[in-house]
């Protein structure tokens, strides 16, 4: 086990410093708010003024109570897949292609936001699950038969110094970076659907977190539309939906094979 922490402490170190520049950006709300919900203009309109259906109110509240939804959410997202993989003892199916750029696709638009200043309850969850995604690519590394440490080494370098250019690049490239997410997250989706399609099988690939991804995103796309307004963060949101979707419909298309190699792969452990 001690060796299995060795491998991975650059990993672990990186992450820790994307936690600590997260968690001490100034990315602070434009609003006060009574009660987490309420922002001072709509506290008034409901327990002064008895305004129950302001609609402006309304999409706020619907708005910031779907925020906290989706951060509370998120810290379950990846779970069935991580409970897959340890299942299984195996990362079967999966491609390590979609793990590394679920990292960059969920870093760059965190990266984003926190330079932005944009409020934490807009973006929390891309904090959560980045840090979900990255137990994963352990999980992956550490199931994997034959395991390089040259090559684990060199993946976490690479993501420090991305993480570190990213920080240094200047204030007009910055609205490219969702953008360069979404595009990270088509790129890592699409070897993991040509090899769902190539085996007819979606191997230990959890349909729940597929599923919460795409229904966290319709909900964070309502919610940065009515406070941020942030194009460059709704369209990554809809490209992210949309490429969850066509694996979702993968999973359902292959279930029988999916439950075929699943018993084979529990009689070959036994």
């Amino acid at each position: 086990m001690a060796s299995f922490h060795g491998k991975f402490g650059i990993l672990f170190l990186t992450l820790l410093l994307v936690l600590a520049t997260a968690s001490t950006s100034s990315s602070t709300s434009t609003h006060t708010y009574k009660y987490l919900l309420w922002t001072p203009q709509c506290y008034t309109t409901w327990f002064t003024s008895y305004d129950f259906f302001n609609a402006t109110c309304l999409k706020s509240i619907i708005a910031r109570g779907l925020s906290f939804g989706i951060i509370v959410g998120s810290s379950v997202l990846k779970l069935p897949q991580m409970y897959n993989f340890y299942r299984a003892k195996s990362t079967n199916g999966v491609s390590p292609t979609m793990l590394y750029l679920d990292v960059i696709s969920f870093t760059l638009p965190l990266t984003y936001n926190v330079m932005m200043g944009h409020p934490f309850f807009t973006f929390g969850e891309q904090l959560i699950v980045l840090s979900e995604n990255i137990v994963l690519i352990l999980m992956m590394w550490y199931y994997a038969p034959a395991r390089h440490v040259g090559k684990m080494v060199g993946v976490s370098l690479v993501y420090a110094a991305l993480d570190f250019g990213l920080f240094q690049a200047p204030t007009a490239v910055w609205w490219v970076y969702p953008l360069f997410g979404a595009a990270a997250a088509v790129v890592g989706r699409i070897p993991q659907i040509l090899s769902n399609y190539t085996n007819q099988h979606t191997g230990t690939l959890s349909a729940f977190t597929f599923l919460l991804n795409s229904l966290g995103g319709a909900a964070r796309m309502f919610t940065t539309m009515n406070t941020t307004g942030d194009l460059s963060i709704v369209t990554s949101q809809f490209v992210g939906i949309l490429t969850s979707v066509i694996v979702l419909v993968q999973m359902w298309n292959y279930r029988a094979n999916t439950r075929v190699e699943q018993s084979k792969r529990e009689k070959r452990t036994e």
